[in-house]
């Protein structure tokens, strides 16, 4: 008898402090009453921004700035309505030079019936440091070009150049300003504005710490020409010439495709080097040679270079003793003063020799009788040798 007593007691307590849970729900939805509830993570604006960057100035490490917390104190349905619309703000436009700060946060509270009862953010510290600036060049990576069968693009910036400010350590390491334009489908001459990457020397994108100060975007025109192709000549300078024997073993581009500026480009029929050669030397080797851009043609940047494989030789004079080979088909007889002539030539110093070079007399073309003089004029198979005597001269007497 007392077991039933003890469990229907255990059962009364039970649903007594169910009753007075509901009446305690019942009551806090039916009465609104004031109450205190916490909010963290306020994010916090930076207001008169502007005014800071006027004096050469700016916020760094902006991530590393905390959020802001605050207890607000309201009735419940009040507290409900102004739920995610609470914000924090520090104004920037007092801030006169480099350093460290402690600023008190001003908060925003969008109804009059709820309040701050607790700060517990009472300040913000933010770093200002004054601005550095560099002046970068601004380079074109042209995309797809060889996909555009008949026109070829050029691209020109506004501008040369672009300003960039910023903390030292961010802007240090910016070498250019890259645009990407796409000349795949462009058919006519256009101006556009376009966004762009900073790059490294290496031309890897930099994703700096802080804030870049800069125009968002460039104006690019963009030339587009009737785009043709040309053979691409070796021209050896003069003063090399005279110096070396160079023989072309290789060249990596044989033709380019080139945009037609006016009417004087379609006479040009080919392109060649300039002539600086530099560093050549005796032996095979390896050389980088710039292009020559004629007059009404544009020739892209990517192809305004050549490599080629050269055998140099350093020239040497010699003057030989060259056999002579007489032409006598109508059986002359004659007798030679000498049966040699001697030939100054130039070229590689294992090819000069009497067997590389020929001198031929040609009876057949002397008339009459007699002692005379007669030209000779010598020659070679020999593409790198040159024969310094495009003639000389040998007595002959011609029998009646």
């Amino acid at each position: 008898m007392k077991q039933e007593n003890g469990s229907k007691k255990r059962i009364s307590k039970v649903i007594s402090v169910l009753i007075a849970i509901l009446v305690w729900i019942f009551v806090i939805y039916s009465e609104n009453p004031s109450l205190d509830v916490k909010l963290s993570a306020i994010d916090v604006q930076l207001v008169n921004e502007a005014a800071l960057l006027n004096k050469n100035l700016m916020v760094v490490d902006k991530n590393s700035i905390s959020d802001a917390s605050i207890v607000i104190r309201g009735k419940r349905q009040d507290l409900i309505s102004v739920m995610g619309n609470i914000s924090a703000s520090i104004d920037l436009s007092q801030i006169s030079e480099a350093g460290v700060y402690r600023l008190q946060p001003v908060f925003d509270i969008p109804s009059n019936a709820v309040y701050i009862s607790k700060r517990n953010t009472r300040y913000i510290e933010i770093t200002v440091e004054e601005m550095a600036e560099k002046s970068i060049p601004i380079t074109i990576n042209q995309k797809n070009a060889d996909k555009n069968k008949s026109f070829i693009v050029e691209s020109i910036p506004e501008n040369s150049t672009i300003t960039v400010k910023g903390t030292y350590e961010d802007i240090q390491s910016i070498d250019h300003a890259s645009i990407s334009i796409d000349a795949s489908s462009m058919t006519q001459t256009n101006s556009e504005r376009y966004s762009y990457a900073l790059e490294d020397e290496n031309n890897s994108e930099i994703l700096p710490l802080n804030e870049i100060i800069s125009d968002e975007t460039i104006l690019v025109k963009n030339n587009v020409y009737e785009k043709i192709s040309l053979d691409v000549v070796l021209s050896i300078p003069s003063d090399i010439d005279n110096k070396y024997t160079v023989e072309l073993i290789s060249q990596d581009v044989d033709k380019v495709d080139v945009g037609i500026k006016s009417e004087e480009g379609r006479a040009v029929q080919s392109i060649t080097n300039s002539n600086e050669f530099n560093d050549i030397t005796p032996g095979t080797n390896k050389y980088e040679l710039k292009l020559i851009q004629p007059d009404g043609i544009y020739l892209p940047a990517e192809s305004q270079y050549i490599t080629v494989e050269l055998e140099v030789f350093e020239k040497e004079e010699k003057t030989l003793e060259v056999p002579l080979n007489v032409k006598n088909s109508e059986n002359k007889t004659y007798t030679l003063q000498n049966n040699t002539v001697q030939v100054s030539i130039s070229g590689p110093k294992e090819k000069l020799t009497s067997d590389n070079i020929s001198a031929e007399l040609d009876l057949d073309a002397v008339s009459g009788t007699g002692e005379q003089t007669v030209s000779v004029k010598p020659s070679t198979s020999e593409k790198d040798i040159t024969i310094e005597d495009t003639e000389v001269f040998v007595n002959v007497i011609i029998e009646e």
